[in-house]
């Protein structure tokens, strides 16, 4: 004989909990240090236009909302492979890359090429050669020393 049987919860879904987990789930940048929702980091993560006036703590600086939008817009461009230029394309692990940096940096980032890692330190290199007396010696030393690397690169893989 069976036992009795298990009793059913009859309360509701909180719906409005229910979505909050969501949207914390789906955008994790949107969390406060209490666990609440921003709702103005939100409208940045969908790519609207929010007030950064409003005094509170964080990161913000003008045009910090013109950047957010930049990096959310499509992107037009293409990295297509030039197969005829290369060299043992169908074994190589290397890249020569040629467009505008912000474009090319967003396009590698987004495709899982770039890692944040190289992102910082090519920022940290430019902020250094544009602001530093003596800087530019320093990004060309640098350009120098990457295209070496690359060579070394290519002569390893063939």
């Amino acid at each position: 004989m069976p036992g009795p049987p298990e009793p059913f919860d009859l309360r509701s879904h909180n719906l409005p909990d229910d979505k909050r987990r969501e949207l914390l789930r789906l955008f994790p940048e949107v969390r406060t240090e209490g666990g609440k929702l921003d709702f103005d980091r939100l409208k940045l993560a969908l790519g609207e236009t929010v007030d950064v006036g409003k005094e509170r703590y964080g990161m913000n600086w003008p045009g910090k909302a013109d950047c957010f939008r930049t990096i959310q817009a499509p992107s037009l461009a293409t990295l297509r492979p030039a197969p005829e230029e290369s060299v043992n394309f169908d074994t190589t692990e290397n890249l020569i890359i040629e467009g505008d940096n912000l474009e090319v940096l967003l396009l590698l980032f987004v495709a899982g090429v770039m890692n944040l890692a190289w992102v910082a330190l090519l920022a940290a290199l430019v902020l250094v050669e544009r602001t530093v007396p003596g800087g530019a010696w320093l990004g060309r030393v640098a350009g120098i020393g990457f295209g070496l690397w690359g060579v070394r690169l290519l002569l390893r893989a063939t």
